[in-house]
């Protein structure tokens, strides 16, 4: 791989060393404390006057060829080698995982950033990442040698092709990442309304009874219906009952490029559990005072109409890479990680929800009809609602670059003061 230009300032002294780690601590103390965040629509300004590109617009393409495309050309751009890591499925051929090391391989500190593992979701992700590696300047000018960044662009690819959450296989790949397939977990929410999600959606009264179904579900049980289930290989959030293409592909990249460092964020790319214009961070870390929570918390510190600790939550699914990935590094190892989910928002989470099951439902319906008629009709309304799905779960929202801007800056500021 091509190296960067070796940074041109460093924290030479150990007393100005001491120092800024103090007041990095204060810093963090008062973020951790704040109440009052800065609008992100200040510091889009202070972006643009630095001279980054903020037209989020530019580097959004809902499609996975032309996103994949853009990041490859950003990454070459700036001197930097993509490795690419094929996924295989049969008879449909071959989609790709694209992979770009910023900084030395061998460095003792990570940050790594994913996109598009539930497929359709990806475009949002790929445009941020692609909108950092147009402004790379900026964020790596004064970035310590023992310092890299990794992006992960497009876990899903088939998925991000075909705008569905689920792989070819049908298989939801974060709910995949299990330790033990022998050994399935049960979700009983789910089976208990199998048969709901067997119905036919081209029923006029599927919308009305969906609505009336989840309206009367307690907050646990809605929940679980999206936890993950490894019964119904043609429902909602199938795990799968082996690895996935995404699960292979994801555990190579983590063995090639993840297991000399010693401290390492990682942070997936999501859009849906937010509203329009805001960010959620999604985390699995029970103590409130833990040292992660702290990290997240100084990482993840602007208002973003709204965006404040509480949407710090925790969350926890059957088969998450997130937790997968903190685990597998962590054992046996002296790697500290610390992980999370970034959901960007979208208009209405209900109504997307509805799509999902909709899309599932009319794709079982598709593979059980021999009629040849009622399959092209199928096909076609497939074809519509995953691409208006698309545009739903990949908004453009000119407050996401504000917001990648200042967690890359945050997370950098955290890893160089990061110690053992």
């Amino acid at each position: 791989m091509k190296k960067l230009p070796k940074p041109t300032l460093r924290f030479l002294s150990s007393a100005t060393s001491v120092g800024l780690k103090i007041l990095f601590c204060a810093l963090l103390l008062i973020n951790c404390n704040k109440n009052n965040q800065p609008d992100l629509k200040i510091n889009l300004k202070n972006l643009e006057s630095e001279g980054i590109r903020t037209d989020y617009t530019s580097y959004l393409h809902l499609s996975y060829e032309s996103s994949r495309s853009q990041f490859i050309r950003l990454a070459n751009g700036q001197g930097l080698e993509v490795a690419s890591y094929p996924q295989h499925f049969q008879p449909d051929g071959d989609f790709t995982t694209d992979v770009c090391l910023i900084g030395e391989s061998n460095a003792e500190k990570m940050l790594v950033v994913s996109s598009g593992i539930h497929g359709l979701e990806g475009f949002s992700g790929s445009a941020l990442q692609s909108f950092v590696l147009d402004n790379l300047y900026h964020y790596i000018k004064f970035l310590p040698a023992d310092i890299a960044i990794l992006f992960i662009h497009a876990l899903n690819p088939s998925g991000m092709h075909d705008g569905t959450r689920v792989d070819r296989n049908r298989i939801e790949p974060n709910r995949n990442f299990l330790k033990d397939f022998t050994n399935l977990p049960k979700n009983p929410i789910y089976e208990a309304h199998q048969d709901f999600f067997r119905q036919t959606w081209n029923d006029v009264l599927t919308p009305v009874k969906t609505l009336l179904l989840y309206s009367s579900l307690s907050e646990e049980e809605k929940s679980g219906l999206f936890i993950g289930q490894y019964s119904d290989p043609m429902g909602i959030e199938y795990g799968g009952s082996e690895k996935s293409q995404t699960y292979i592909v994801f555990e190579q990249i983590v063995g090639d490029y993840c297991t000399s460092a010693k401290f390492i964020l990682y942070f997936d790319l999501h859009t849906g559990l937010a509203e329009a214009g805001q960010v959620n961070v999604f985390h699995s870390y029970p103590a409130e005072n833990s040292e992660e929570i702290k990290l997240l918390k100084f990482i993840f510190p602007y208002r973003l109409e709204g965006l404040t600790q509480s949407t710090l939550s925790t969350q926890t699914v059957n088969g998450d890479n997130i937790v997968w990935f903190e685990n597998t590094l962590e054992k046996g190892s002296n790697c500290k990680v610390t992980t999370a989910t970034i959901e960007l928002g979208i208009k209405n989470e209900t109504l997307s929800g509805l799509d999902l099951l909709k899309e599932s439902l009319l794709t079982r319906e598709l593979s059980n009809t021999n009629d040849d008629k009622h399959r092209s009709e199928l096909e076609k309304q497939l074809e519509e609602l995953r691409n208006e799905m698309m545009r739903e779960y990949n908004l453009d929202y000119n407050t996401y670059p504000a917001f990648m801007d200042g967690f890359i800056r945050n997370a950098l500021g955290c890893l160089q003061y990061l110690e053992r």
